[in-house]
């Protein structure tokens, strides 16, 4: 029930769509105190933004009261409620459909929803934004996976410190030595018996703390219009985690393009990515120039995570096939959930990172990387691919 502290004017606005015009109906005076218990929307006069008489709105995504008071009075709402003539009303409950794909129930959703924005789903429990507790007691627990993640990744790095007052043990085999910048002028030749058991499993562990910051932050869907705190932590803590092992050339060296001659294999992606489109597809719509360079920078530095770092690690203790696999399933997951672009993340990475445990070009990859999701987001997004976002967005 609405209460203000002096006399004042009073309005509904509303709008029918999100996008659609605005209607607006005016409540006239009310005196300092409690204002009437019931306000009919039917039976008041509504107009557009110019004056004009318009129809009642037969439904509201946009429900706004309007007050214009004195500057220093005050205006409370204590409690609100829709309700009909015959009393409260009772959002229909949806029954979700079989045999959809996750794309096809979000679709599906978004149409429920524009035909009604009462629908509910499930329970109808309220979900709670990424980060948000019960209550001041438990406010600091979404912060303890970040706190000991970041922890444990100090105690790694003050024992790789200690241990890289000499110079790292390079694997056996290798036909090349590794620049001050981490980088190298040749593919890097290894077999995998060249480390030892405790050098690989070290391997194995740098790989899973690099990755389970992004990880917990994606997959954990943490990333929203308002990103989860804590997940942002943890997805940096992990990528400071692998600049610092680059840093201190704890993983095998790289180069930006390499051979000529190889250089195109990782762009095969693009050709695959336009017949997808053509068979599966639309008529393009481009993005802004803008989000291009967006997409380059990102896909830059998502390959030098999964194969400069992470992938790598994992082909120097692992066989290369398995080391493969396990690379393109990681990058796979950094698409969590949105399930279509998982499977062609998952297919294309897979090529890719043969090819870069081969070669250790990073340039190719990341340009095939970039005009592919160019490609996918012109072509097929809005379609059969929902879209090319990722972790709690995807769900928005």
């Amino acid at each position: 029930m609405p209460e203000a502290s002096a006399s004042g004017s009073y309005a509904w606005v509303a709008r029918e769509t999100l996008a659609g015009p605005l209607r607006r109906a005016s409540l006239g005076t009310f005196a300092a105190g409690p204002l009437p218990p019931v306000l009919r929307l039917d039976r008041l006069d509504w107009t557009d933004p110019a004056g004009r008489r318009v129809t009642p709105p037969a439904r509201a995504a946009m429900l706004r009261i309007e007050a214009k008071l004195p500057a220093t009075a005050t205006f409370t709402l204590h409690e609100a409620s829709l309700v009909a003539g015959s009393g409260p009303i009772q959002p229909p409950v949806g029954a979700l459909p079989s045999r959809l794909s996750a794309e096809g129930l979000l679709a599906w959703r978004d149409h429920a929803r524009a035909a009604d924005p009462l629908a509910t789903f499930g329970s109808g429990t309220a979900a709670r934004s990424p980060g948000t507790t019960d209550g001041p007691a438990h406010a600091w627990l979404p912060w303890w996976p970040p706190i000991v993640y970041v922890l444990s990744l100090s105690a790694f790095v003050a024992s790789a410190l200690r241990r890289h007052q000499r110079r790292p043990v390079l694997a056996t085999g290798s036909s090349i030595a590794e620049s001050s910048a981490g980088t190298a002028s040749a593919p890097i030749i290894r077999t995998e018996s060249g480390l030892r058991p405790a050098a690989r499993l070290r391997d194995l562990i740098d790989a899973a703390l690099v990755l389970t910051g992004p990880l917990w932050f994606i997959a954990g869907l943490g990333l929203s219009e308002r990103p989860d705190p804590p997940g942002v932590v943890m997805f940096v803590a992990g990528a400071a985690y692998a600049f610092f092992l680059h840093a201190t050339r704890a993983v095998p060296g790289w180069q930006w393009l390499g051979s000529w001659r190889g250089a195109g294999w990782p762009l095969l992606a693009i050709p695959a990515a336009l017949c997808v489109i053509v068979f599966f597809g639309h008529a393009p719509s481009w993005p802004p120039l803008g989000r291009v360079a967006i997409y380059v920078g990102w896909a830059l530095f998502q390959q030098w995570l999964m194969l400069a770092v992470v992938g790598a690690l994992l082909a120097r203790a692992l066989p290369r096939p398995l080391a493969v696999s396990l690379t393109a399933l990681a990058f796979a997951l950094l698409h969590t959930p949105n399930g279509l672009l998982m499977q062609l993340c998952f297919v294309a990475e897979f090529g890719w990172a043969w090819w870069y445990f081969h070669r250790r070009a990073l340039l190719p990859v990341a340009v095939a990387h970039a005009l592919s999701a160019v490609l996918l987001q012109a072509g097929l997004a809005g379609g059969l691919l929902r879209s090319l976002e990722v972790s709690a967005r995807f769900l928005g």
